[in-house]
């Protein structure tokens, strides 16, 4: 018998920025108020936390991150719930190999787990996606 297991695959190594606090949840509000093009459902999904992405098709969509190099560290989900917004924000992005901002709550948390403090700086991340493969039984 044939079943699908879930499994993550590393897609990409980056940077993450963060922004601000509150900024997230201010964004996700509007999003939800259906007041933008790429709006957001009023029931999200079980995450650890959200970020932006560069392109707003990509609103909605679940990805794993990690700080780069931890490999103690387990892969967190995370709610793909803005993006860069402007050609000038996502050229930024670009420039600097920002694959995402994070959430404030998130940058704290992962600031205590790994004892630093995150704050203000770039996290060099791990990006990963789910993929499936079939599992034999």
């Amino acid at each position: 018998m044939i079943n699908a297991a879930l499994i993550l695959a590393v897609v990409a190594t980056g940077v993450a920025s963060q922004y601000g606090p509150g900024r997230m949840e201010s964004n996700i509000a509007i999003r939800q108020a259906g007041l933008t093009s790429k709006n957001l459902p009023s029931a999200l999904p079980a995450v650890h936390g959200y970020v932006a992405g560069r392109y707003a098709e990509d609103i909605g969509k679940i990805v794993y991150l990690r700080p780069a190099g931890c490999e103690d560290c387990r892969f967190e989900r995370f709610l793909i719930a803005d993006c860069s917004g402007s050609d000038e924000t996502l050229r930024w992005m670009l420039r600097g190999d920002i694959l995402f901002e994070m959430g404030h709550e998130s940058v704290l948390r992962w600031g205590e787990k790994l004892d630093r403090n995150l704050i203000g700086r770039g996290i060099k991340i791990e990006v990963a996606v789910e993929t499936e493969a079939p599992m034999y039984e």
